[in-house]
């Protein structure tokens, strides 16, 4: 990375961003896909000063259940869109491997995209949450092929 912040790279810097450009745009074409968040949950076991989820915030905490999630997908898709991000705080004991392993098959199933902002897993969990559906997302690099 800092070979192409340097100065010997900038006769470099075009040809290689035109190139990037083509493969990306002969792998995906010329689309753009929108997505929307579904806010699984924002429970927290954490006191980030940053994210307005932390455990110190006196927010009102909200889990979505079966029927909350069914309503806010059916929602989602009523307004045409076809990619999700999921959402949750990080509270491993209330929305963790359980709670996905019983709510991301039914939303994978309406969805064409399925993506996370998910706590820190294991290597094993995050390889449980492509079994369950999941693309990609925050925190597990990109995509999980």
């Amino acid at each position: 990375m800092m070979a192409l912040l340097s100065p010997a790279a900038a006769n470099y810097l075009e040809p290689l961003a035109q190139r990037a450009q083509r493969l990306t745009r002969q792998r995906f074409g010329n689309t753009v896909s929108f997505y929307v968040p579904l806010y699984l949950s924002n429970l927290c076991a954490n006191d980030c000063t940053y994210c307005g989820f932390s455990m110190s915030n006196r927010i009102k905490r909200k889990t979505l259940d079966a029927a909350e999630i069914a309503r806010e997908c059916a929602a989602i898709r009523n307004l045409g869109f076809e990619h999700l991000l999921l959402v949750t705080g990080e509270h491993q004991g209330k929305v963790g491997m359980d709670y996905f392993r019983q709510h991301l098959p039914a939303i994978r199933s309406q969805f064409a995209s399925l993506h996370m902002e998910v706590q820190p897993l294991a290597t094993e969990e995050y390889a449980e949450l492509k079994t369950l559906g999941l693309d990609g997302g925050d925190g597990l690099s990109g995509d999980l092929s």
